[in-house]
């Protein structure tokens, strides 16, 4: 897995820098658990579709997309509803909230599939990894409005 960091992003956008730490980092870890636990990642190669690349993947896609997407929400519900967003650009508060909803949906879009993705990688342990990680996205979360979003 390759990285997309740039350095020049850090100054030009420390959120978009800070979120590409967080998902390049999830993708590091799960990749050295699978690797760990002797997976190949071609083995599975059922199709599902991917919002994140709008076009089909394979399971180990899905399962990554998921598994990194959960963190870079729980990255901005962080912000959104632990009362950091007084500390940002009333600009840089509306994207965070945008990307809340948005990673929202893209995981939404994705849940039967990866379901059945974990189903063909028959791992217990990155099942159960995924389930864990996948809480954030059910967890209710607090807006900056004071509305509760379900």
């Amino acid at each position: 897995a390759g990285s997309v960091i740039e350095g020049s992003a850090c100054s030009d956008h420390p959120l978009r820098y800070a979120e590409s730490l967080v998902h390049e980092a999830s993708h590091s870890f799960l990749n050295y658990v699978m690797q760990l636990r002797g997976i190949d990642p071609t083995r599975a190669q059922r199709l599902f579709w991917s919002p994140w690349r709008g076009c089909d993947r394979p399971s180990f896609g899905i399962i990554h997309g998921a598994w990194a997407f959960a963190f870079v929400l729980d990255f901005y519900q962080t912000i959104v509803s632990g009362g950091f967003l007084e500390t940002l650009s009333p600009a840089q508060a509306r994207y965070c909230n945008a990307r809340v909803a948005y990673e929202r949906s893209r995981l939404e879009e994705v849940r039967a599939s990866l379901s059945h993705a974990l189903t063909d990688l028959h791992d217990d342990t990155v099942t159960h990894l995924l389930e864990t990680a996948w809480q954030v996205v059910d967890k209710s979360w607090v807006a900056s409005d004071g509305i509760r979003c379900a």
